[in-house]
């Protein structure tokens, strides 16, 4: 959202517009969403970007080819 504020305003939010965007993703996506929306700004460039989609996905293909069921097992930390 903070990326859509400043293509439309063509200059980057305040302080108190960056809080209010991060009140509104929180809104819309939930604790969980949220925490999952910061993550993915903040790994933004880097080269693993994607490495949880694409864990999920071969997992996923790997299920559907060999009709074998798959586990992953992950552990969420909240406190980032």
């Amino acid at each position: 959202m903070e990326l859509n504020f400043t293509e439309s305003h063509k200059r980057p939010p305040t302080a108190e517009e960056a809080a209010a965007l991060r009140a509104e993703v929180h809104r819309i996506a939930g604790e969980r969403g949220y925490i999952i929306a910061k993550k993915g700004y903040a790994a933004k460039g880097l080269e693993n970007r994607f490495t949880d989609e694409f864990l999920v996905y071969a997992a996923a293909e790997h299920s559907i080819i060999t009709g074998e069921p798959v586990i992953l097992l992950t552990r969420t930390r909240l406190d980032e």
